[in-house]
């Protein structure tokens, strides 16, 4: 089943040195991983920078628009406004349509702050215990929404690269 999961660090570099870690997994046919965005926020910048993990584009690859949107929720619109501002009621409202809701964005949100790194990951798990069992070693705290089928169709229906 495809999961949009968020890897939070304490580190503002401790993201990127995960990212090892993570291809490991996958040419190990531990995890499918479609797509994702490293977020690093360095101290003493006023918001986060971030760039796609993978160089090239696949079929899987979500659309960067899925991407802005979701950075824009959490970075650029202020928690208090989500719920009263149309616009971002509107955005809000696509991203619980495809499965990803409030609850994941509110804690998505919480910990990335100055000083601070996450990845983004859209994938699937093949073994999730093996997985769990190589990050343990790098600090991260996880949380994840998993998508039935029919969400993840309708979220690369909406956003995939095609």
């Amino acid at each position: 089943m495809s999961s949009l999961t968020v890897g939070k660090y304490a580190t503002a570099d401790g993201a990127a040195q995960s990212l090892e870690t993570l291809f490991r997994a996958r040419d190990e046919g531990l995890i499918k991983v479609y797509d994702g965005m490293l977020v690093t926020w360095q101290p003493g910048r006023k918001r986060p920078m971030t760039r796609p993990i993978l160089e090239t584009r696949t079929l899987e690859s979500l659309d960067p628009a899925f991407w802005g949107i979701l950075m824009g929720l959490l970075f650029f619109v202020p928690p208090e406004a989500a719920n009263v501002d149309p616009s971002s009621q509107a955005l809000h409202g696509i991203l619980t349509h495809v499965g990803i809701d409030a609850d994941f964005i509110n804690q998505a949100r919480h910990g990335i702050t100055e000083g601070t790194s996450a990845v983004f990951l859209y994938s699937e798990a093949m073994d999730l215990d093996a997985v769990a069992r190589l990050a343990a070693h790098t600090g991260v705290e996880m949380i994840a929404t998993t998508m039935p089928p029919e969400r993840a169709a309708h979220l690369r229906e909406i956003f995939g690269s095609q």
